[in-house]
């Protein structure tokens, strides 16, 4: 398969190798003929997904549907149920993702929201007003009529 191959245990600071060991696809050294993925493959999953952990889970998913349905392996007297063991590290990695998602309110993290409201500079919108802050409410403190 074309495409490049990239692994090294001593550094997993990048979201590429993380998601490898995550998923075990770790040979050394990892060449096409061993891999599991490339590294433009995992790279997708990595810029589609929201955290490391959800990239790996469907990686995982294609994984399995790239077994079409295969349940076990049998290698001599060994046998592998690699699936079964896979199904139960896909719910782990998947549960593990949604607590690394960030609250957002409008395409805005919370904590973005907090930094814009500090900013004098920045103009109040609608939302950041307060309850007495309705345009009205200059005339009703002057106990005007309003009918």
């Amino acid at each position: 398969m074309a495409g490049t191959y990239t692994y090294d245990p001593g550094v997993l600071t990048t979201p590429l190798s993380q998601v490898r060991l995550i998923i075990r696809d770790t040979a050394q050294p990892l060449t096409a003929a061993n891999a599991i993925f490339s590294d433009e493959e995992l790279a997708f999953f990595i810029d589609n997904e929201s955290n490391i952990y959800h990239a790996a889970y469907y990686a995982a998913l294609a994984i399995l549907a790239r077994a079409k349905g295969l349940e076990e392996k049998k290698v001599g007297t060994l046998t592998l149920k690699w699936r079964q063991f896979l199904e139960g590290e896909l719910a782990e990695w998947y549960r593990r993702g949604l607590s690394h998602q960030f609250a957002e309110a409008g395409a805005l993290s919370i904590a973005d929201i907090e930094v814009l409201q500090d900013n004098n500079d920045w103009p109040n919108r609608a939302i950041e007003r307060g309850m007495h802050d309705h345009p009205m409410t200059s005339q009703l403190d002057r106990e005007e009529n309003l009918i």
